[in-house]
């Protein structure tokens, strides 16, 4: 299943109106998915931040229990997410059997990378980077097609597809810094954004295309679909990581308590995606989030927030998804 045809999703990028076709206009309709083709719910959890924990057994085995938690939780509710691992953490020697039980779970461990936000590094760079960090997830008996955090001023497109990856979620304004000037969004600075961290918020797309991910080929116009593309652009609430929901985006600390408003405003999304439709009558979405679990959730955070879109579940207007469902369901 192909989601928005190219010309849709690139009349509404930045929500420009495209002038060639009324019918295409309108990003959205109020009737509500097939359940033949529900929507996807995707969560990507970063498993990042604990410095040298690769070096420090207790600060792993702590961190690993948090990991291990969360998703023993959202497995007893028969939820799915995508657990993707940071250098530290792959090669940490406590990891292979964490990522064991991960994927006896049902969950899908994959990559977050956090590279390229310095300076504009070259293709071979980041092509040897994100090789590296593939190598290190494949080596612990994952077969990762997601990569996350690779936004740059350099060809991260391109190298992410040259590492052997086919999905990047969390994509922020960073992103718009490597575009040709033509297609970045009116008003745009790319000297405002020196870093990944200076321009952390959310790209200033519409919900209908943030909801349907599309594929690209080429970093300097990855927000135009390109049908033979090779990397699968989802992008759902990036920008806002899913203890932020309620405040919409990072605080300047990048911290947020995770709390009930959080899992209210997520099943207040979910629901939102959910009654999308394309303009000519395609069911979509995706509903995509993050999260970086750097400290405990409250108690009982994990099993709230997957029950609260549980009825959208149970009755077929939703259904839990691993990249590689997602990406499956895009080809």
């Amino acid at each position: 299943m192909r989601f928005f045809p190219a010309v849709f999703l690139t009349c509404l990028v930045f929500s420009v109106a495209c002038a060639s076709s009324t019918t295409l206009s309108s990003p959205t309709t109020t009737t509500a998915i097939s359940t033949d083709q529900p929507l996807l719910l995707l969560v990507s959890i970063h498993v990042e931040g604990w410095e040298n924990e690769n070096e420090d057994p207790a600060k792993f085995d702590h961190h690993a229990d948090l990991i291990l938690e969360t998703a023993r939780h959202a497995a007893d509710q028969q939820a799915v997410f995508s657990f993707e691992l940071s250098s530290t953490f792959a090669l940490s020697p406590g990891a292979p059997p964490v990522v064991s039980e991960l994927l006896s779970l049902g969950h899908a461990v994959e990559v977050h990378a956090d590279v390229g936000g310095r300076g504009s590094p070259s293709l071979f760079t980041l092509t040897e980077q994100l090789t590296a960090k593939y190598r290190q997830v494949s080596s612990l008996g994952s077969d990762p097609v997601l990569v996350s955090g690779i936004c740059s001023r350099g060809p991260f497109v391109e190298a992410a597809i040259a590492a052997g990856f086919s999905l990047t979620t969390g994509a922020v304004e960073y992103c718009l810094t490597a575009l040709d000037p033509s297609l970045q969004p009116p008003g745009f600075d790319p000297t405002a954004c020196p870093n990944p961290s200076a321009c952390h918020g959310r790209p200033p797309f519409d919900l209908a295309t943030r909801a349907t991910p599309w594929f690209t080929s080429q970093t300097q116009s990855w927000v135009t679909p390109d049908p033979s593309g090779q990397l699968l652009m989802v992008i759902g609430e990036s920008g806002a990581s899913l203890p932020c929901l309620a405040e919409r985006e990072l605080t300047e600390s990048g911290q947020c308590q995770a709390d009930a408003d959080d899992i209210t405003e997520f099943a207040r999304l979910a629901e939102e995606y959910a009654t999308l439709e394309s303009a000519i009558g395609d069911p979509c979405c995706v509903f995509s989030t993050s999260w970086s679990i750097g400290t405990a959730p409250p108690e009982g955070f994990t099993t709230a927030l997957v029950s609260s879109v549980s009825h959208l579940v149970d009755n077929g207007t939703a259904r839990w998804a691993t990249p590689s469902q997602v990406l499956d369901a895009a080809r």
